[in-house]
């Protein structure tokens, strides 16, 4: 018995340890660019006028969304996210927003915090206060990534102590039907101009320019998404009859 409890004392403080990023300056840190181009991109594809984004960290897509003349919005569970004028405090399972507010909400590597029960709740809410017909757009760590059985503990997904739930793209298009959501994306234009190193990895960059172009529009453009370790979702609420 004794042992036993040791061996699980260890497991319990093995996690308590695991690294987690968010301090002060991970809210103050700016966001990913070639995200920032591909969610302005879709605002302007979908016509939208009023976006939310959840887990907003240190706004920095608020800010590109507000530079870009769109009405946006961000909130976060974390004090340290709050900014004025900027980025509210929230739960992500009781935004504090009227009904039908918003044409898109985004919430970029935040599900894997939830439970599936919290998971549910957040998509009940986001559901809520999008206009019908509205978009969700998500990125999260993709759990059937090859890289994920190559790198094992090491992976990216399991660093976060804060991950507790993992999806696939068919896990998480499986949860977002059940929620009452439908018509996925899941393949977007590549990065390119001032985004287009951000995403390869450094064995990558070293590769001439139009051989990086082709790997970059495989991983993002094809089916070959798949493959990374990190995935983004778009999609829409269905018609209620």
């Amino acid at each position: 018995m004794r042992s036993k409890l040791l061996k699980i004392s260890k497991e319990v403080v093995k996690r308590m340890t695991r690294y987690s990023p968010y301090d002060l300056s991970f809210y103050r840190q700016p966001g990913p660019k070639h995200l920032e181009s591909l969610i302005i991109q879709i605002t302007k594809d979908i016509g939208a006028k009023r976006v939310l984004d959840v887990g907003a960290g240190s706004g920095w897509l608020v800010k590109a969304l507000r530079k870009n003349n769109i009405n946006a919005y961000g909130c976060d569970n974390s004090k340290l996210a709050i900014k004025k004028n900027l980025v509210v405090w929230a739960n992500a399972t009781k935004l504090p927003f009227e009904p039908k507010k918003f044409n898109l909400i985004t919430a970029i590597s935040l599900i894997e915090h939830l439970t599936p029960a919290k998971a549910d709740k957040f998509l009940a809410e986001v559901k809520r206060t999008l206009k019908p017909r509205g978009f969700l757009f998500l990125v999260t760590p993709n759990f059937a990534s090859p890289l994920k059985l190559i790198q094992g503990k090491k992976w990216h997904g399991y660093h976060d102590s804060t991950h507790i739930n993992f999806y696939t793209p068919s896990s998480l298009k499986k949860t977002l039907r059940k929620n009452g959501f439908g018509h996925f994306q899941t393949t977007f234009p590549a990065p390119s101009g001032e985004n287009f190193e951000w995403t390869l990895p450094t064995v990558i960059k070293n590769l001439p320019k139009p051989i990086k172009k082709i790997l970059n529009f495989l991983a993002y453009s094809t089916f070959l998404n798949r493959l990374k370790n990190s995935f983004s979702i778009l999609a829409q609420v269905n018609e209620t009859k």
